[in-house]
């Protein structure tokens, strides 16, 4: 039997046990997909850490979402929109 350690950003403490391997495969690959892995046995990350984590998941998903659609805007056309200029 294995076993997943997820550290969330708020102080709850719940444990699960999945009996269904495809049930669970489901769930690893959703983990995968949505958080970010960290090696065995490594140190708690810091808050500045796990935010620079979340801004990195951030530009890649705005990457790809600019790969999608085609649309980009440069840092004028931001400035611009967001009262910065």
């Amino acid at each position: 039997m294995g076993q997943i350690v997820i550290d969330i950003p708020s102080n709850k403490k719940r444990r699960y046990v999945v009996t269904d391997s495809k049930q669970a495969e489901t769930l690893l690959s959703t983990l995968d997909s949505s958080a970010v892995r960290v090696k065995a046995n490594s140190a708690k990350l810091s808050r500045q850490q796990l935010q620079d984590l979340r801004d990195g998941r951030a530009a890649d998903r705005a990457m790809d979402d600019m790969r999608r659609t085609g649309v980009s805007y440069t840092v004028e056309d931001l400035r611009k929109k967001y009262g910065l200029a």
